[in-house]
C-alpha cells in the first residue's frame, strides 16, 4: 500500500490471460489527473457562480459514475476479476461486485 492509503497500480495490473487490447496507462493517468483538476478548477469557478451553475456540476456526477461503469466494464472484459478491482478500489470483492456488477455477474438470489 502506497502514502494515500491504496495498492499501486503496478501491483494491480498483472495481465489477465486473455488479455484482448493493449493500454495506455500513463496516457490514461495522465488523462485523468487532468479531469480532476478540471473538476477542480470548476468547483472553484462555480463558488463565484451562481445556482444554475451548481446544477450543471452536479449533473457531472451521472457522466462520472457512467464513465466509472463503463472502465469497469472494460476492466471485467478484459479478464479482470472482481477481486482485483475490489483490491484496487480499497473495498473488497463483494462490494465491487454489488456496487458495480450487471445483472450477469450478480449471484441469483434462488441459488443455493
Amino acid at each position: 500500500m502506497n502514502d494515500h492509503g491504496t495498492i499501486p497500480t503496478d501491483e494491480l495490473r498483472s495481465r489477465p490471460a486473455g488479455r484482448r487490447r493493449g493500454k495506455r496507462y500513463t496516457q490514461t493517468r495522465d488523462f485523468v489527473s487532468m479531469l480532476k483538476r478540471m473538476v477542480a478548477a470548476a468547483g472553484a469557478r462555480v463558488g463565484d457562480a451562481d445556482v444554475d451553475d451548481l446544477v450543471a456540476l452536479v449533473e457531472i456526477r451521472k457522466d462520472l459514475d457512467e464513465a466509472i461503469q463503463r472502465g469497469i466494464d472494460g476492466l471485467r472484459e478484459d479478464g479482470y476479476t472482481w477481486e482485483s478491482i475490489g483490491k484496487g478500489l480499497g473495498v473488497t470483492r463483494q462490494a465491487a461486485l454489488m456496487r458495480w456488477g450487471r445483472k450477469r455477474d450478480l449471484p441469483s438470489a434462488t441459488a443455493s
